[in-house]
């Protein structure tokens, strides 16, 4: 398993320990489980494993992939109100709705995109229409949110697993664990 892409010097502990909780909740169970254990499951594979604790990861972690989001795209409407700590808050909320909303905890492009459109609808903010703009560009070209979350990705690490053989992925916590 690597916690960082091959840009980032950076091993992420966080996908360490998620591995590890979900690892650790099923290997006492391993010896009094039958071959058909759906609850326990202890039939899961490295692969799935792997897909669990990295979406745990995203969820656990998303306050990062939020915040250099947040270097990218800003709402307009920052600069045009007194109460600029209400406008980060739900400007934050909002992010923490879509960031790990995908079914593996990363971003939901869809749902990125609607919550642009409805900033630009005026939908969000009491019917006033609202563009996000770069924090050092303001009131220059709007940005498009779906870039701002994939170059937000590009300086964060992301975990990913190469499991030496294709075998190895598919390979269940059982098959290892039992003596034969």
């Amino acid at each position: 398993m690597s916690s960082c892409q091959a840009s980032h010097d950076a091993l992420v502990g966080g996908l360490w320990e998620t591995w590890f909780q979900h690892l650790s909740k099923r290997i006492p169970k391993l010896m009094s489980s039958d071959a058909k254990d759906t609850v326990n499951n202890t039939n899961i594979t490295l692969g799935k494993l792997f897909f669990e604790s990295k979406k745990e990861y995203h969820i656990k972690n998303k306050y990062e992939l939020k915040d250099l989001v947040k270097t990218f795209a800003f709402p307009s409407i920052f600069g045009e109100t007194n109460n600029q700590n209400a406008v980060a808050v739900r400007y934050d909320a909002d992010l923490a709705k879509v960031i790990c909303s995908s079914s593996d905890g990363t971003p939901d492009f869809d749902l990125i995109k609607k919550m642009q459109q409805e900033y630009r609808e005026g939908k969000r903010w009491k019917g006033k229409k609202v563009k996000l703009w770069h924090p050092q560009d303001w009131r220059g070209k709007e940005v498009n949110l779906i870039e701002a979350v994939k170059n937000a990705q590009k300086r964060s690490a992301i975990p990913e697993s190469i499991m030496g053989s294709k075998d190895m992925e598919q390979a269940t916590l059982k098959d290892l664990y039992s003596e034969k």
